[in-house]
């Protein structure tokens, strides 16, 4: 549970049968929650989820968030280490199906080299995901511009 006050912020967190409570330290709120504030927010709270993690075997880290002038809700994420992400496991099962090269191959796209990451059972026309090799962010490519793009 997060508590926001005149004070700072609180996250009073609790995982199995442990209670720890942190003081994430003072953001000025000027009486609203702003996408500024979530920001410093989310860094905080994602170091203390870090060493929770730790702890546990797992990563934690904060999800997706929303949040009007006066409350936010924000998504904990986490996965065991070493574990395979849902978008893994779907891309190994349709890898044989859509004939895909293999999880975590390099491909040299126009705009960089990409690794493929995973498939999105979601997305009807561009279900493969990569991420670039040198930086952040997510792409998504169609089957068959990745089986191009593959040989």
């Amino acid at each position: 549970m997060f508590t926001l006050s005149n004070r700072g912020v609180i996250l009073d967190l609790e995982v199995g049968n442990i209670h720890k409570t942190f003081n994430l330290g003072e953001i000025n709120m000027e009486n609203k929650i702003t996408k500024e504030t979530l920001k410093k927010l989310r860094v905080d709270i994602n170091k203390e989820l870090e060493e929770i993690g730790k702890k546990y075997g797992i990563n934690i880290e904060c999800g997706s968030s929303s949040y009007g002038t006066t409350d936010f809700t924000m998504k904990l994420e986490g996965i065991i280490v070493g574990a395979k992400t849902k978008e893994e496991e779907a891309y190994e099962t349709y890898q044989v199906i859509d004939g895909l090269p293999p999880l975590h191959t390099k491909l040299k796209l126009p705009n960089g080299i990409f690794e493929i990451i995973g498939y999105s059972t979601r997305s009807r026309k561009y279900p493969i995901l990569v991420k670039p090799v040198n930086g952040k962010g997510l792409s998504k490519l169609t089957i068959e511009y990745c089986r191009r793009m593959a040989k």
